[in-house]
């Protein structure tokens, strides 16, 4: 059958693709263009400002805010060491222009069709044109004008402290999405982005020390360098943020997708010193992925490593004599040199190389018990270079953890977006993974049972939750809600089931569980040290985005233009017009036929299937909303209703950050900037997370169920779409909070 033979593949097809997933984070751009509104218009000039010890920084004044680009946080370390502090002092430095005041980390995101991206100016990934360095430990701060043009300001306003996504392989603090100006003029706040090391150069699993016991030793690490620059950024804040006009004992951490997963993990490394150095954190749509442990990490990434470095340089004349270790040639009688040795050739290389080296050694992966230790975890089929479980930095999987190290005095916002299960749902069956599309009733039992061991009562259980053909009428033009099992059977697709699954499984319901356990443990009667208990609130945004961001994966349904501009060729992700056969095209230019040998960008061909057709609330879609991406591209063609939901958000942003309290307006300044965020709609109160109150916030606009741009939600519930059109409340679809039990009661978060 089809079925068994896509499950015998499927471990390998879920790395392969996976994979891909995790080096495929760029996006396309497909705007509709309309003039700049003339409020959107503001005098530009420059402002310097002078930080004790370190220097002086030329900044620039735009829409309300004053901006310092490349700001220098950390004494920029050597490869494979933990970053230092303070920072070298400066002098005079330029701060005012995002393409040229600091370099950018290295990283595998942006190609010729994305080179917008400040720093970012070659194409096809050009490494030699582009502005990337080791050195590349910088941050913007944006803050409220009237902190240095006020002549009567005598405050310190609260700090936002933002790390991008990009799963720990690609991203940067200077990408435009990421700009703080509005979020900092409009919500009175100081708005901070952070650039720290990704992919081989932040998360390769090599050992170094950070912190000290309590006798005053040094703590062995094991890679997590990415993390610990955002540590070293909160020490930077902590000591230097009131040259700024800031107050650093209201310090929220926040980040989206890899940055809240940062945001969390450090959260969670209970035995550093960056404890004091913040007090809430805001969380954007953090998975429960599965991290490798130190062990795993030096069977499968580090032998994959050594074995292509050997491979690519052993017979180079530079590299020749540090690179000369195969290390499948060493046995009992011959034994492996130590760690330390086998670096030596990772230490000597450029960081061209040691990028290609790496590279390529993900394609070596399956040849170090990659599968072996993981067939059990086949989400973590997707990680590469990313955090590690060393016991000092990274204590345990992120539910696990936080029975013990959650700590209870931060103010804590999290929420996941409406379709996050997307982009993962569509990594393991589009193009390359070669499962049979549409999935069929008989393939998905099969592959629940694959993933999850589900069986007997527990996969009855989980079918009548999540049934095969869930969801099949928001996609399907074919199917109504009235559909007979025969239509269904002809027409359903099970990834649509699936998207709903994986993001209760790798978000919504993995947050609420941890959630759970820190309510549980106030209910235990613990009390933190410092006496005081965290407010802590949950929310789903569901709203979908014309256009797609650069978190936002391989799922084609997330994209306005559902990427039909690429396809795989070659193996390669390759723009279709590159790829274009030769005279292949009709007398009017169209019809034109592809080399795309390896498929379609995803499942979907037309701009009918796209996910803003379907009401689709994907992966990063809320990014925009937050940093109020209205104002910064005002050529979008947006609605109205999308400006009154941004500026919604970021009233409850700005109150959390200011107050622990999304619902407390006090403390803001009554400006003409500050002014936007009320425009006479109704300010749902936030309900806060505890035991009797486990629901969440939905924030929406054409999604609302009972009150325009948000609602508190008590007892969720999703209601069924039915061809992309609103949801109907006569059509419940799934109970969200029974679905999370039934997570809670499996306990598997973390573990796959």
């Amino acid at each position: 059958m089809a079925s068994g033979t896509a499950l015998k593949q499927l471990p390998v097809i879920l790395f392969t693709v996976s994979l891909a997933a995790a080096c495929i984070a760029c996006f396309l751009v497909a705007f509709t263009t309309k003039a700049p509104e003339e409020q959107n218009r503001s005098d530009s000039y420059k402002v310097n400002i002078t930080i004790p010890e370190l220097g002086t920084l030329e900044g620039r004044h735009i829409h309300g805010a004053i901006q310092f680009y490349g700001v220098p946080y950390a004494d920029q370390p050597e490869r494979f060491k933990h970053a230092g502090f303070p920072p070298l002092p400066w002098g005079h430095r330029p701060a005012y222009v995002p393409e040229t005041s600091a370099p950018i980390c290295w990283g595998g995101t942006y190609g010729r069709v994305d080179n917008w991206v400040p720093g970012n100016e070659g194409e096809d990934n050009d490494l030699d044109t582009q502005m990337h360095d080791e050195k590349c430990l910088y941050m913007q701060i944006s803050i409220p004008e009237r902190v240095l043009l006020d002549p009567e300001f005598n405050e310190q306003l609260p700090v936002f402290v933002y790390s991008h996504g990009g799963n720990f392989h690609s991203g940067s603090s200077t990408m435009p999405l990421y700009e703080g100006r509005y979020l900092a003029s409009i919500g009175d706040i100081i708005v901070i982005s952070v650039n720290y090391r990704m992919d081989v150069f932040g998360f390769l699993p090599v050992a170094d020390v950070w912190n000290k016991d309590e006798d005053g030793n040094d703590k062995e690490s094991v890679g997590n360098f990415g993390l610990t620059d955002q540590q070293v950024a909160l020490h930077f804040i902590n000591k230097y943020i009131s040259a700024f006009g800031g107050d650093n004992t209201r310090v929220t951490v926040a980040g989206q997708s890899a940055g809240s997963e940062s945001a969390y993990l450090n959260m969670l490394a209970s035995d550093s010193p960056h404890q004091d150095w913040y007090q809430r954190v805001m969380l954007m749509s953090i998975p429960s992925l599965p991290y490798l442990t130190a062990q795993q990490g030096y069977d499968n990434v580090m032998m994959a490593n050594w074995k292509e470095a050997y491979e690519r340089w052993h017979e180079s004349d530079v590299y020749g004599s540090v690179c000369n270790k195969d290390p499948d040639a060493y046995n009992r009688q011959n034994p492996m040199p130590s760690n330390e040795v086998m670096n030596e050739c990772l230490y000597a290389l450029e960081a061209r190389d040691l990028w290609n080296t790496a590279s390529g050694a993900r394609g070596r992966f399956t040849d170090y018990k990659f599968i072996a230790d993981r067939a059990f975890q086949l989400f973590s089929l997707a990680q590469s270079y990313d955090p590690i479980i060393d016991g000092n930095i990274v204590f345990d999987q992120d539910v696990q953890a936080a029975k013990k190290h959650l700590p209870l005095d931060k103010d804590i916002m999290v929420g996941s977006t409406g379709d996050e299960g997307e982009i993962f749902v569509d990594g393991v069956t589009s193009g390359i993974a070669q499962i049979p599309s549409p999935m069929t009733e008989e393939v998905y039992k099969a592959a629940l049972f694959a993933i999850w061991k589900f069986e007997n009562e527990t996969l009855q259980e989980f079918n009548e939750m999540y049934p095969w053909d869930l969801d099949c009428a928001r996609f399907h033009d074919e199917i109504s809600f009235d559909s007979s099992d025969e239509e269904k059977a002809k027409y359903c697709d099970a990834n649509d089931s699936s998207n709903q699954g994986v993001r209760d499984y790798l978000f919504v319901c993995s947050q609420r569980a941890w959630l759970k356990v820190a309510s549980e443990r106030v209910e235990a009667g613990e009390i933190p040290v410092n006496g005081k208990l965290g407010n802590r609130f949950f929310w789903l945004f569901d709203e979908p985005v014309p256009w797609k961001p650069p978190q936002g994966g391989i799922g084609p349904r997330c994209a306005l233009d559902c990427d039909l501009k690429k396809c795989v060729s070659n193996g390669v992700l390759a723009l279709r017009e590159d790829v274009k056969i030769e005279d292949s095209c009709d007398e009017n230019g169209n019809n034109c036929q592809y080399n795309c040998d390896g498929g379609s960008h995803g499942r979907y061909e037309t701009l009918e299937s796209c996910g803003l057709n379907k009401q689709m609330a994907c992966h990063g879609n809320d990014i925009s909303y937050v940093f109020g991406g209205d104002l910064e591209f005002p050529f979008l063609d947006v609605t109205d209703d999308y400006r009154k939901l941004s500026r919604q958000f970021q009233r409850y942003i700005s109150n959390f950050v200011r107050n622990g309290d999304t619902n407390d307006d006090s403390g803001r300044a009554d400006n003409v900037w500050t002014k936007m965020l009320d425009w006479g709609q109704e300010f749902a109160k936030w309900e806060k997370f505890d035991l009797n109150n486990v629901g969440y916030m939905h924030m929406c606009a054409n999604q609302c169920q009972e009150s325009m741009y948000s609602e508190y939600l008590e007892h969720p519930i999703i209601y069924g779409k039915q061809h992309g059109e609103k949801f109907d409340m006569n059509q419940p679809m799934l109970d969200h909070g029974a679905a999370c039990d039934l997570w809670d009661k499996l306990d598997e978060y973390g573990l796959h």
